[in-house]
C-alpha cells in the first residue's frame, strides 16, 4: 500500500481508482477482485485450455461484480454449471 492506494495484483490496475471498485468499499473489492482470480488460476490455469465459456470467458467473468459475505470477507460468486446459476 501507496499513499492509500492498493496495488491490484492480477488485474492491471489499482484498487481505490474512480470505477475500479465497483461500488464496493477498497478491501472489498480487492478481496473480490483476488477471490475472482484465485478461481480462474484454478479452473484455466493455462487461459483458454480449462473451465472456458466462448460467450463469457473464464469461471469469473460470468459473475463479475457479483459478490456474497463468506465470514467477514467479500467474494465474488462463481459459475455453477450444476444450479446454473452464480452462487
Amino acid at each position: 500500500m501507496t499513499g492509500g492506494t492498493l496495488a491490484c495484483p492480477g488485474c492491471g490496475t489499482t484498487v481505490g481508482c474512480p470505477g475500479c471498485t465497483g461500488g464496493l468499499s477498497t478491501l472489498d473489492a480487492l478481496t473480490s477482485t483476488s477471490s475472482h482470480e484465485l478461481c480462474e488460476a484454478i479452473t484455466d490455469p493455462i487461459p483458454g485450455q480449462g473451465w472456458y465459456d466462448d460467450v463469457h470467458g473464464e469461471i469469473g467473468d460470468i459473475c463479475a461484480w457479483k459478490t456474497k459475505r463468506v465470514g467477514a470477507y467479500t467474494v465474488q460468486q462463481e459459475w455453477s454449471n450444476q444450479a446454473n446459476a452464480c452462487g
